[in-house]
């Protein structure tokens, strides 16, 4: 079980952000882009001059795929129950955007996906 790190120490939170960047391959530049700050920002968090990264938390961690509350050491999932990353929310908004047929044949390839396949 991972250890609970607190909204107060800061540092600690950027080590987390940090590892979980190393952990999925993923850039600080792609971190930046996401967020849509300057890279030398980063720069800024590991030097200490600036804890900026505190009010991108729900972005940065939506472009991690934790929770808000994963980062801030509140809870020990990385996500919640009732959390959705950026992708899935971009993937409810382009089914929202769908004509009902459509939206009618994802759901029903979803339910068939996730129907036991005992009936061979």
């Amino acid at each position: 079980m991972p250890r609970i790190v607190r909204a107060e120490n800061s540092g600690e939170i950027l080590d987390l952000i940090l590892q979980l960047l190393k952990e999925q391959s993923k850039t600080q530049k792609a971190l930046c882009e996401h967020v849509g700050i300057n890279p030398t920002v980063v720069t800024r968090w590991k030097t200490g001059e600036a804890t900026s990264y505190m009010q991108h938390i729900t972005r940065i961690a939506g472009f991690l795929g934790v929770s808000p509350d994963y980062l801030l050491g509140a809870r020990n999932e990385k996500t919640s129950e009732g959390s959705f990353t950026d992708r899935e929310i971009g993937l409810i908004q382009a089914f929202r955007k769908l004509d009902y047929p459509r939206q009618e044949h994802i759901l029903r390839a979803m339910e068939y996906m996730h129907t036991p396949s005992d009936k061979c």
